[in-house]
């Protein structure tokens, strides 16, 4: 797995790239835990993932988001009260387990899902400054797609900035980091959050959020022959 930092420093920080991975890897292995995923993790709160999904993919998930709201699927949040919000379908907790070995390469231990969101954000939708509950102890939030104008980037407290392409995900660590985004100037832009707990940590009481029953244990239970090279 490589690791390669990308920052530039001007007033506060800017980071397009913190640390990207490169997923260069055949189509049938399986992602390696690596110490050093973890390491970068928690000593910066955030790390990004070039290309975390193919284009393919994303632009499909954001076709998805996209056809959604025009036949009146959408839910509404008080986060982002414009915005047309989505969670707790097979699709999204799909995509939640499929790529759980990838987070989990990142963030450096194993993982337990807690629950999938996305969002589609329309013009002047701004996300306020804000840390996640505890079942977000570690979120991947994979950008989908735009119209108009790039979505702004996702800051990160105390002054960083991370711009994405569809397909990058920055894996962070949402109930600890203080994050925001700016009003939004395009037409729409698609981004779905991955959300998981250690498996062995204090918080790891919020698996599945609450839905136990929706996610058969032989799809969900962490276990060391997934991965080679595990470390905790």
């Amino acid at each position: 797995m490589a690791w390669q930092r990308e920052c530039t420093a001007g007033v506060g920080t800017r980071c397009d790239s913190v640390f990207v991975q490169a997923l260069s890897r055949p189509a049938m292995a399986r992602p390696t835990l690596t110490a050093m995923g973890g390491a970068v993790l928690a000593a910066t709160g955030h790390a990004v993932v070039g290309q975390f999904v193919d284009r393919q993919l994303a632009r499909t998930l954001y076709a998805m988001l996209q056809l959604r709201q025009v036949r009146g699927e959408a839910k509404r949040d008080g986060q982002v009260p414009g915005a047309s919000s989505f969670w707790g379908d097979s699709t999204l907790d799909a995509l939640l387990l499929a790529v759980r070995p990838e987070v989990e390469a990142v963030a450096g231990g194993l993982l337990l899902p807690t629950y999938c969101y996305a969002r589609l954000y329309v013009h002047g939708d701004a996300l306020e400054r804000h840390r996640d509950r505890e079942a977000c102890e570690v979120v991947a939030s994979i950008h989908l797609g735009s119209r108009g104008l790039a979505p702004p980037p996702i800051r990160f407290a105390p002054d960083i900035e991370v711009h994405q392409r569809p397909g990058d995900a920055v894996v962070f660590l949402g109930s600890r980091l203080e994050h925001w985004r700016d009003p939004f100037q395009g037409t729409d832009f698609g981004q779905v959050f991955l959300n998981y707990v250690r498996a062995g940590g204090a918080y790891r009481h919020h698996a599945f959020d609450g839905r136990h029953q929706q996610f058969p244990s032989w799809m969900v239970e962490p276990t060391r022959q997934q991965h080679a090279g595990t470390v905790d």
